[in-house]
């Protein structure tokens, strides 16, 4: 599928037509890596970069910590 470069401001831009977009499940505001590989350009979704302080964000100790849960004893081979 072919498409043109247009001015966005100072900036060019490149549409993604509706059905690329599909495929690889990005919208608007969809961070991308832009890099050059042997003369052609590559648009790739970037993957989440997750900190452990947003991850633990909302999490409330008292109300999670509890300790240790008994599961009772082994069942198999396991050594404790």
């Amino acid at each position: 599928m072919e498409t043109a470069v247009a001015k966005w401001g100072n900036s060019l831009a490149l549409r993604l037509p509706a059905t690329i977009a599909a495929d690889l499940r990005v919208k608007e505001g969809t961070p991308v890596d832009i890099r050059i590989e042997d003369d052609t350009l590559l648009v790739t979704p970037s993957k989440p970069k997750f900190r452990l302080s947003d991850l633990l964000e909302g999490y409330d100790r008292d109300q999670h910590g509890h300790g240790e849960i008994s599961t009772g004893s082994p069942q198999g081979n396991e050594v404790w």
